[in-house]
């Protein structure tokens, strides 16, 4: 036990030494050791470093994929054109896999049920955070807007759970999460077709999502706690904005609720959790 624990403030010593030095990619590799010897959930300040690590990491490939794509537009040369695209199509990859990897931590060691309001909204500003990130750097536009459209989902139960009346959440992560948020609707969203595009792609979401819940009543009701919470969060904004009698993929025998009090109250109950 000591010996575990040493070697995980041993890690995160190396990780602080490779932040100060802008080391990020040596950073992600010293955290992502320690959170696999991290038995009883992480403190603020190892969340903290975790996802610095992983954003400045992610930070310093998009600048290089951008200068990249500005090459891509004057580049003539055929080979170095070629060049150019390999090393876009590389930036890419690499992208895209840290937000999948960073995306799995978010779930399984950011939102948990005994967590903080901020924390929650820190947990979904991230999760935003890097669908923006993905969308930004595909070049095809189908998965460009699906990721563009995850984001946004993300960023709305960020922005639901601060807004909720009495929430103690802290100016600078409304700050981080109103200018991130903003980035991305004027990106993405800022014509009426994208509008229009982000509620059928919704539809089409929920339609597909209902089609799989359909006979697998019984997995419902073995979901993680964690889960469950990550569903009605999302079934929560899926209503508000349908605003409608559409039907919303949510853990059965669980009702989707109206606010986040309504949510809290579930929690405490233990609904999602019982047989009707």
């Amino acid at each position: 036990m000591e010996a575990e624990a040493e070697k995980r403030k041993n890690l995160l010593s190396k990780a602080k030494a490779a932040m100060e030095s802008e080391c990020y990619d040596q950073m992600v590799h010293f955290m992502k050791e320690a959170v696999e010897s991290i038995k009883n959930g992480l403190n603020e300040e190892e969340r903290r470093l975790l996802w610095t690590a992983y954003l400045k990491s992610m930070d310093a490939r998009l600048a290089s994929w951008q200068n990249e794509m500005s090459r891509s537009h004057v580049e003539v040369d055929p080979q170095q054109l070629e060049a150019v695209k390999h090393k876009l199509y590389t930036i890419e990859s690499e992208i895209v896999s840290m937000c999948s990897e960073f995306h799995v931590l978010i779930d399984k060691h950011f939102i948990v049920d005994d967590n903080s309001v901020e924390e929650d909204v820190i947990a979904y500003l991230l999760k935003g955070d890097l669908d923006r990130y993905v969308a930004e750097v595909r070049p095809d536009d189908s998965r460009k807007f699906a990721a563009a459209c995850e984001a946004h989902l993300s960023y709305l139960v960020a922005t639901t759970i601060a807004n909720e009346p009495g929430t103690d959440v802290s100016d600078s992560t409304r700050r981080w999460l109103d200018k991130n948020f903003s980035i991305l609707k004027t990106e993405f969203f800022s014509t009426e077709v994208a509008k229009k595009d982000f509620r059928e792609y919704i539809l089409k979401w929920c339609e597909t999502e209902m089609e799989v819940y359909e006979g697998n009543e019984r997995e419902l009701y073995n979901l993680q706690k964690s889960k469950i919470k990550r569903k009605l969060y999302r079934a929560m904004v899926l209503k508000a904005i349908l605003d409608e009698d559409v039907l919303v993929p949510v853990p059965v025998p669980v009702t989707v609720p109206d606010s986040m009090a309504e949510l809290g109250e579930m929690k405490k109950e233990g609904q999602p959790h019982g047989h009707p």
